[in-house]
């Protein structure tokens, strides 16, 4: 079964724009579904793509018949049927006809008129008494004198479908561009003076004087009509005329797509592209979905001199702002997940308001065996917070330790010190049975003394998993602006000497590189992911997801 791409939504909502950066993507060609751009006589007002646009993807049922030719759904369904099965490309199906979308996912069966005919004797008044028994909220000034429309109304009820359907003939992944109501509405308004400024009275006067408006269907687009009837004077009231229409429109079709649709994407902004991308060439190459997640969070309250990730220091607003965006994302992952990771920066530096958003939109990827990590800086762990994170599903912490020498603490700008952690060792404890500790060896003036600090926090707190890390100097750190060198061979000895006490005093034992767990249950599902190269999806800024044996940056860079 073939597998097409479909991208609808409301008009001005950037479909096109959507498609266009797709289809390079995936080396694709466009199906236009859109019942008023395939007239070649229409231009202005029908917010064609530009010429460049149409050069750089070929696009299919664009400037195609006259006006004066009839066109329906069911010569759409013909033609786009006909390019996808003799088409070698991947094929993009764009366009805000919802009816055209709704008969090519389930193939209506339809006569050349594009309509069954059952209930075409009916007059409007007729129509509009039988839909209004069923469903009078239906009814509205913009089809009570449509008799298509009312038509396609009573059919719907009745028929419970509008047509009848064959088996589907494709398989479907399907794309809903969306976006705040305001800001679409803000577009339709300058996209319709835009409209005015480039010409549309003089193609109206032009095309007006050649057929009978009247007569056509073409005509109907929205603007072509007002406009004649305004004499082709332009008026602030003809203006507002038909940005009000155009708005009314959108307003129908997100109504009409969010009925008629179930959709596999919602996207609504340009930072979802990456994702996006995976979803489907997964989905065209019969890939499995990533199983794996990880989200990051750059804020820091304080920047530790040995780190080179991507953070920046915490600013309220920008949190915020940050939040809302990362949930806009993350709402186009709509399958469960075998693991989730939050990592950072300092995930818990996020105030609790945005610290409930972030969990409660990842909740919803959760089953009941979904590893969900999420790292924790001592100094902001609290009951409310944990609290928190065991109402949205947190069933496994990474606490950012370190080292347990205050004057070493100090050294790598850390703000907390021993206290602080024991306190949040015993708090995660009262909570949590799967807690991991970082730790890193050969810091500045360590000594063998921390080690056996470490060992005996281990043994005590009954710590089931960790993290060892060798002290690197990275590029952007700031021990790398010190010109802090590393001491490669008491890095070896601290490190032999980790190994020995970690096997012989505790009952840790090394499953990864730098990873130590007590038994096989507390191992790192998350992590070995990476170790076996599967795939996963990368959110935030700073993050990189894998795919297809190629790591993807959450930027798209």
């Amino acid at each position: 079964m073939k597998k097409i791409i479909i991208i609808s939504g409301p008009t001005a909502s950037g479909k096109s724009k959507l498609a266009l950066t797709l289809a390079k993507s995936i080396d694709a060609e466009i199906i236009n579904a859109d019942s008023f751009q395939i007239y070649k006589q229409l231009i202005i007002g029908v917010d064609k793509p530009s010429n460049d646009d149409l050069v750089s993807v070929k696009h299919h049922l664009i400037d195609s018949i006259n006006v004066d030719q009839s066109w329906s759904i069911a010569h759409f369904l013909k033609q786009a049927n006909l390019i996808i099965d003799n088409s070698e490309k991947n094929i993009i199906v764009i366009g805000g006809s919802v009816l055209y979308i709704d008969a090519l996912i389930k193939n209506y069966k339809l006569d050349e008129c594009g309509r069954t005919s059952k209930f075409n004797h009916l007059t409007c008044e007729e129509l509009v008494a039988k839909i209004s028994h069923y469903q009078k909220d239906l009814i509205n000034n913009s089809n009570i004198n449509s008799h298509n429309r009312l038509v396609r109304m009573y059919e719907n009820i009745v028929n419970k479908n509008i047509n009848q359907v064959n088996e589907q003939k494709y398989e479907f992944f399907h794309i809903f561009v969306n976006q705040e109501r305001s800001k679409i509405y803000e577009k339709i308004n300058l996209r319709t003076e835009k409209m005015m400024h480039n010409g549309l009275i003089e193609e109206v006067k032009e095309l007006s004087s050649k057929y009978d408006f009247r007569k056509y269907n073409a005509f109907k687009a929205i603007g072509y009509l007002d406009i004649l009837d305004n004499n082709f004077l332009i008026d602030e009231n003809l203006i507002e005329k038909i940005k009000r229409k155009t708005r009314n429109y959108a307003k129908r079709q997100l109504t009409w797509c969010h009925n008629k649709f179930e959709f596999d994407f919602e996207f609504q902004n340009q930072i979802q592209i990456p994702l996006l991308e995976i979803q489907v060439k997964n989905f065209l190459m019969n890939i499995e979905k990533p199983k794996s997640l990880y989200v990051h969070i750059p804020f820091c309250k304080n920047i530790c001199s040995y780190c080179d990730f991507k953070r920046e220091i915490y600013k309220k607003n920008e949190t915020n702002i940050y939040t809302v965006d990362l949930i806009k994302q993350l709402k186009a992952i709509n399958h469960k997940l075998e693991t989730i990771y939050i990592g950072g920066g300092t995930p818990n530096c996020l105030d609790d308001n945005d610290l409930e958003l972030l969990l409660n939109q990842l909740s919803d990827n959760c089953t009941s065996n979904t590893e969900f990590t999420i790292e924790l800086n001592p100094e902001f762990v609290s009951l409310v917070q944990i609290n928190l994170l065991k109402k949205y599903h947190v069933n496994r912490i990474s606490l950012g330790v370190q080292s347990l020498n205050d004057s070493i603490l100090k050294k790598i700008g850390r703000v907390h010190e021993k206290s602080t952690i024991i306190k949040a060792i015993e708090l995660l404890n009262e909570h949590f049975n799967n807690i991991s500790c970082d730790f890193i060896y050969n810091l500045p003036k360590m000594i063998e003394k921390d080690i056996d600090d470490i060992i005996n926090f281990i043994n005590l707190y009954d710590i089931k998993h960790i993290s060892f890390y060798a002290l690197e100097i990275k590029d952007n750190s700031l021990l790398n602006k010190m010109k802090y060198q590393i001491d490669l061979d008491e890095e070896s000895n601290q490190m032999d000497a980790l190994q020995s006490k970690l096997t012989s005093k505790t009952k840790l034992r090394r499953y990864e590189v730098s990873n130590w767990a007590k038994a096989e249950t507390f191992y790192s599902k998350h992590n070995l992911g990476y170790w076996k190269m599967n795939q996963w999806y990368g959110i935030g800024n700073g993050a990189t997801g894998f795919y297809k044996n190629s790591y993807v940056p959450a930027d798209g860079s």
